[in-house]
């Protein structure tokens, strides 16, 4: 009897093929070089203490809800070796799809052979290499934005299952994307579809709930681990001598100016690649507090203010951005990485585009994800 494979099971079991032997590979290069990141070490701790009863805040070094905690509850249970792997194996896979996706929405490169080079580059670009060697969660939070901020421009229905998870996988690490969600919410909420803020809001108060019936005391606990100050260098924290752009001494007011300036503009153009590229860019800058490993999700403004630059400029000025953010986190003048991809979009919105018909410039213009 012949089996007739259709081709969506045929690409789904090279899929399952190719996750099985990569997660192999990582597994044993995690167990032969004994790779333990320190952020992974405390998310295992923090699952390990939600798992026996007991608080996440109280002896470890963890700083997101609680939910985090528990849904990271099977990590804890596997052996080190194998956790380890599967989280680096997990971050690796984010941050190359969602720069697939993002370059998808944005259409630059306009060329599908570039687009997933430029996404293969980002996965191994400094920013990711720290994300890697710390073991953040920003990856997922990064995965999570760009889909929901995606499905929100392109109005889809259905899918609330994967709404909520982005929903879930966005606030176990808010501030560095609250931003960035504010815009998308108003937009949703200016064009009354209600399914993403009504979605993204349930699961926040699900996960809340659920939180308080495990840990009623979570809100203040996990309040005090971040207000009093140890997550800018208190005792035995890894972030001890944090130095950003306030500590360097910028005033406050210029700080919110790059976020007032992409409300204007969404308020102007709508939620397009460039505005979410600039919600992204001013939301760091406008944080109080941010590592080197959360520009990561800085990737989505430095692809999209390379394609104004190929739009408006000679071909070889496109890799101008994408150089500066190779290089620049290899130096002591990574916290100006938020600064200047605001600038390059700024910079590439602002020149103007060469007279050209029936080019690539032109099919970039008219791609989905990207303004006029």
């Amino acid at each position: 009897m012949r089996l007739n494979w259709s081709p969506s099971w045929t690409k789904g079991l090279v899929a399952l093929s190719f996750l099985a032997l990569a997660f192999a590979l990582v597994s044993i290069f995690a167990s032969q070089v004994e790779y333990r990141p320190l952020d992974w070490r405390n998310y295992v701790l923090a699952a390990s203490q939600m798992l026996e009863g007991g608080s996440p805040y109280q002896s470890v070094e963890f700083f997101g809800p609680p939910w985090l905690a528990v849904a990271l509850i099977p990590l804890a249970l596997l052996p080190a070796s194998l956790s380890s792997a599967a989280w680096l194996l997990i971050s690796v896979s984010a941050v190359f799809i969602s720069h697939v996706m993002w370059t998808r929405f944005d259409g630059y490169p306009p060329n599908p052979t570039a687009r997933l080079l430029l996404s293969a580059a980002s996965v191994a670009s400094p920013v990711a290499l720290f994300v890697y060697i710390t073991g953040q969660i920003t990856p997922l939070v990064e995965l999570a934005f760009i889909w929901l901020a995606i499905y929100t421009v392109r109005g889809a229905k259905g899918r609330l299952v994967v709404v909520a998870i982005a929903s879930f996988l966005i606030t176990s690490k808010p501030h560095i994307i609250v931003f960035p969600m504010l815009v998308v919410l108003l937009e949703a909420a200016r064009g009354q579809r209600w399914r993403v803020p009504l979605t993204f809001s349930a699961t926040a108060l699900v996960a809340g709930i659920g939180a308080f019936l495990l840990l009623p005391s979570w809100p203040r606990e996990w309040l005090a681990a971040i207000v009093d100050g140890r997550y800018l260098g208190g005792p035995g924290l890894v972030a001890q001598g944090y130095f950003g752009l306030r500590e360097a001494g910028v005033p406050e007011a210029l700080l919110v100016l790059p976020a007032i300036y992409t409300l204007f503009y969404w308020n102007r153009h709508g939620l397009t690649a460039r505005t979410i590229a600039l919600s992204l860019a001013s939301g760091l800058i406008l944080v109080p507090y941010a590592r080197t490993y959360d520009f990561i999700i800085l990737w989505p403004s430095i692809i999209t203010a390379s394609g104004l630059w190929l739009e408006r400029s000679r071909r070889v000025v496109q890799f101008g951005p994408i150089l500066v953010f190779m290089l620049l986190p290899l130096s002591n003048l990574a916290m100006l990485l938020p600064v200047l991809a605001m600038g390059f979009l700024l910079l590439g919105a602002s020149l103007k585009k060469r007279p050209t018909t029936l080019s690539v410039n032109s099919k970039l213009r008219a791609a989905p994800g990207r303004i006029g």
